[in-house]
């Protein structure tokens, strides 16, 4: 009786311990957030994002932070061996990328948030322009959409983040990194 009394009552303080809960980093502007990993086994479920490629002339974990962020990620996963890998536990939901895009035919374009290899290199702007996108569609774990922002070459983006009012779309253009923070409500 006392065996399972005890057992009742430390069961959900251990799962409490176990269970992992990853912060929502919807923009650059959050990367505090982020999550430092050093095991791997602990990655288990998440949705690698790439081997974070900025190089940066100091030792300050809030560049790799950044870059992770830009990459869609929410998790730094320090390597044993040096450098970073992005991961990401927030999924997109292809069904409601769809939807929306049933709904309007023109997005506001509200933010650029780009970030280049090599030393510093952030920049984040406000923007005032609209934008087009079509044939939103899942590869691997990855939601792509095509588009067309005003001033901007007709591009493929990853959606890293989606929800009923905004989207965060990633592109890579030469050396750099680029978030669009998009208002689709």
């Amino acid at each position: 009786m006392y065996k399972l009394y005890f057992t009742l009552l430390i069961a959900p303080i251990f799962t409490q311990l176990n269970a992992q809960t990853f912060p929502e980093v919807r923009t650059v502007l959050e990367s505090k957030k982020v999550l430092e990993w050093a095991e791997p086994q602990d990655l288990k479920g998440l949705i690698y994002m790439g081997k974070v490629p900025v190089t940066w002339d100091n030792n300050s974990i809030a560049k790799p932070k950044m870059t992770c962020v830009l990459m869609g990620g929410n998790v730094l996963y320090a390597k044993q061996k040096g450098g970073y890998d992005a991961y990401s536990s927030y999924r997109i939901d292809l069904a409601l990328v769809q939807k929306i895009l049933g709904q309007k035919d023109k997005f506001k374009v509200l933010e650029k948030h780009s970030i280049e290899k090599g030393p510093q290199g952030f920049q984040n702007e406000k923007l005032d322009s609209w934008a087009k996108f079509e044939n939103p569609r899942q590869q691997d774990e990855w939601v792509l959409i095509d588009g067309k922002i005003s001033g901007e070459s007709i591009k493929t983006f990853l959606v890293t983040r989606a929800n009923d009012t905004q989207w965060v779309l990633k592109t890579y253009e030469n050396e750099h990194i680029i978030n669009y923070i998009i208002q689709v409500n």
